[in-house]
């Protein structure tokens, strides 16, 4: 039976039920969905894939690569062929699908993209929401678990020492980072 997790994932999720699955993060576990169809939709993983054909085709160096599989078996030399054929019909798997098992000569294939997101905004953006829920909220735990003072009790700003160890600022994740005038994470006590 497959779980519902909540998106993004809290802290519970973080902290209780990722540990839980993976032996306190030791060992590999599959979360199926995890991610919502919402936030990575097979319509943005293709028009990632047209954008990889599109650079390719220009001569232009991105991030994103791709692999393709014929059932287990890695076919580097289909790659090419893969990213110079006339595109499928339409910007939907139905389409996608044959066409990829046309190209490969196999029912049975994978394509494999890495960083995919690097060329998709909106893939990036589901990524983006991940992993700030990743990190968000908590410096101040991370403070606890080092034996630092939270600094919303620390009456100077830290020292040079600390700045050069305390969380980062989420800035480029978060709409609205919650930091103190010193660029601490906010903390609160419970």
């Amino acid at each position: 039976m497959d779980s519902t997790y909540p998106w993004p994932p809290d802290q519970t999720f973080w902290a209780s039920t990722f540990p839980e699955h993976t032996t306190t993060r030791t060992t590999p576990y599959l979360f199926k969905n995890i991610i919502p169809a919402a936030a990575a939709k097979a319509e943005d993983v293709l028009a990632g894939f047209a954008a990889i054909r599109r650079a390719h085709a220009a001569g232009t160096d991105i991030k994103a690569h791709a692999r393709v599989y014929a059932g287990e078996e890695r076919r580097d030399e289909l790659l090419p062929k893969a990213l110079a054929a006339p595109a499928w019909n339409t910007d939907t798997f139905d389409a996608f699908v044959p066409w990829m098992e046309d190209l490969v000569g196999a029912e049975r294939f994978s394509l494999v993209i890495n960083n995919l997101e690097t060329v998709s905004p909106a893939l990036a953006a589901g990524l983006g929401t991940f992993l700030h829920s990743l990190i968000d909220g908590w410096g101040c735990r991370w403070a606890a678990l080092n034996r630092l003072p939270s600094p919303a009790t620390t009456p100077e700003p830290p020292s040079e020492s600390m700045r050069a160890t305390r969380t980062p600022s989420l800035s480029t994740l978060a709409p609205t980072p919650r930091t103190s005038a010193v660029g601490w994470p906010s903390c609160t006590r419970s």
